[in-house]
């Protein structure tokens, strides 16, 4: 098959088939979109055709899959499924104010669809945990420990990309607007970042995962239908840059760009985190796809996909590669932080030599 095969079968699937779709499919219908250049009205077209349902999910053969998944696993799941849960709610409220300043009726109009989109996979994850999990919404999350470390809008990473960089921005065009380049820096953060960025890889990791082992139904639907929801989002996102980029606003997007990476790149990084791999043996068990310690490739993926994207809106080469350099020289500050912090290597520089080696390089820190 072709991919515009590919595109054009995920484009018609119902969410029944989305349980065995593979999520590289969606990633080349985004690739597929990228090329084509869909305007907001033609993203609104294939958002009315493409609208499903969470009540149409039956979570019985999931209840069972999760009650027979080992205890490790589980941790390792539930890890990304709170991140994962905690952002929707986060994106949910503060999208709105970008609705309002969308500059065309056009673009209102899809970032409408998008702000139902965004309500509707926080209610996904709520279900999910509720008749799943067993962990009743988004109130019992927040007893949970690990929930004041997301939420603190002072710690790097997800704090700081989600409770802190995300509302100043969003808040920014509540209060003005008028101001398209405020609107612009929102898009950037939001649509390319945290979307084009940070939700493909983790969408990615666990939709992989819980092919691999073959569990989890009806959540593999859903999230799919999520990320399939979310090709349309972020390819809108090129649309709105490219437009920002014909303005004369290029070197804002890509200064927007810069002063906004560190968040997102620390939550991959976890300089501040003691991490720790699971043993040997006990990785032996685990599919590749969803074994913790494959650190480049989790590091190079949202870069690959930010590339594209700012190539697709018409950022120059120059450009993208100057955040290039800031995404990996800011790796390698980490691991070299997080050495200092725990007396100890980052378990990536363990895991994989060559693939430090050949970060250093592209960082331009000399290697040896």
């Amino acid at each position: 098959m072709t991919d515009i095969d590919v595109a054009r079968d995920v484009e018609q699937a119902d969410l029944k088939a989305m349980s065995d779709m593979n999520v590289d499919n969606v990633y080349t219908l985004m690739d597929v979109q990228l090329r084509e250049r869909p305007g907001p009205r033609e993203l609104y077209k294939r958002w009315e055709k493409q609208n499903w349902s969470v009540y149409d999910l039956d979570w019985t053969k999931d209840k069972e899959d999760w009650s027979m998944l080992p205890d490790e696993i589980k941790g390792e799941v539930v890890y990304g499924l709170q991140a994962f849960f905690l952002g929707e709610v986060c994106v949910t409220e503060t999208l709105s104010p970008m609705v309002h300043a969308a500059p065309t009726t056009e673009d209102q109009q899809f970032l409408s669809t998008q702000l139902v989109d965004e309500a509707r996979h926080a209610i996904f994850f709520e279900e999910f945990f509720r008749n799943v999990l067993r962990i009743d919404g988004l109130d019992a999350l927040k007893n949970d420990p690990m929930f004041q470390v997301y939420t603190n809008a002072n710690e790097p990473g997800y704090g700081k990309t989600f409770f802190k960089d995300l509302p100043a921005v969003t808040d920014a065009v509540r209060e003005d607007p008028g101001d398209y380049k405020k609107w612009v820096t929102s898009i950037v953060l939001y649509h390319m970042l945290i979307e084009g960025m940070l939700a493909l890889y983790g969408q990615r990791q666990l939709l992989q995962a819980t092919r691999a082992f073959n569990v989890l139904p009806s959540f593999r639907a859903g999230f799919t239908a999520v990320t399939r929801d979310e090709s349309r989002h972020v390819n809108y996102g090129v649309y709105a840059l490219r437009k920002a980029y014909e303005a004369g606003l290029h070197d804002h997007i890509v200064d927007s760009a810069l002063s906004l990476m560190d968040g997102p790149c620390d939550l991959l990084t976890r300089p501040q985190e003691k991490i720790v791999l699971p043993p040997e043996e006990f990785m032996a068990m685990i599919p590749a796809e969803m074994q913790q310690g494959n650190f480049f490739e989790e590091w190079e993926f949202p870069l690959v996909q930010l590339r594209k994207r700012l190539g697709g809106a018409g950022i120059s080469s120059d450009a993208i590669d100057k955040l290039d350099l800031f995404w990996r020289s800011r790796i390698v500050e980490n691991t070299n932080d997080y050495a200092n912090r725990f007396g100890e290597p980052h378990p990536a520089l363990d895991r994989d030599p060559e693939g430090w080696a050949s970060l250093q390089s592209k960082a331009g820190v000399a290697v040896g």
